[in-house]
């Protein structure tokens, strides 16, 4: 694989630290305890992927950061929501399954001044986007296929890439990880009759373009 550079400067420890001693402010219970399963999920999963793409593994201070901030205002309360909205100019959702992640990032920026590359992961988490950073990409799926999901999807996603991610091509089984994610989301939204949020077909349109790219095979 071609080498994958990033320049900006990762998370520091000091600043990892912090996060971490402080998350337990911002959430609790069986949340936080699925933040720090996304955590390891995410490292775990970039420890195939940023060799495999010849990332630095400096940056893994990133996907910590991102994971363990990605929930921060999950247990908000909507007016909370709404008043970030309206300081950082944000359109309003009344969805709390996607809002917080938007709200979430900018807090995550606002109370540690995480990078841009941490932030985009934390905004993205939920709906994923079009293009797809690798970064985005991880903590998309660290999020789905964590070890306390147990949903059958969340189940099936993660049996899918750790039965694979060693015999195929990595970046395949990563996207289609992925794709399996999306596409049982839409389904369980489909049959709630809600509203699928466009970020998200956008990101499913993206991932099928890049899975036809991309060989299953070494």
């Amino acid at each position: 694989m071609t080498n994958i550079e990033y320049s900006h400067i990762p998370t520091d420890k000091p600043l990892l630290d912090k996060i971490k001693s402080s998350i337990g402010n911002y959430i609790s219970g069986k949340r936080l305890e699925h933040t720090f399963s996304v955590e390891k999920e995410a490292v775990s999963i970039a420890g195939f992927m940023f060799p495999y793409l010849g990332i630095d593994d400096k940056y893994i201070s990133d996907i910590r950061a991102a994971a363990l901030l990605h929930d921060i205002t999950k247990q908000y309360s909507m007016q909370e929501h709404k008043t970030v909205c309206s300081d950082y100019s944000l359109p309003y959702v009344c969805n709390d399954a996607v809002i917080h992640s938007r709200t979430g990032a900018y807090i995550a920026k606002r109370d540690f001044g995480i990078n841009e590359i941490v932030f985009g992961a934390i905004f993205n988490h939920t709906t994923g986007k079009s293009d797809m950073n690798i970064f985005e990409k991880i903590i998309f799926t660290a999020d789905f296929i964590e070890k306390t999901r147990s949903h059958s999807s969340c189940i099936s996603a993660r049996n899918y890439f750790y039965e694979n991610i060693e015999s195929k091509n990595k970046l395949y089984v990563l996207n289609k990880t992925i794709l399996i994610s999306i596409d049982a989301t839409m389904h369980y939204l489909l049959e709630k009759e809600s509203v699928i949020d466009l970020e998200t077909v956008s990101a499913r349109n993206s991932i099928i373009s890049e899975l036809s790219s991309i060989s299953e095979v070494f």
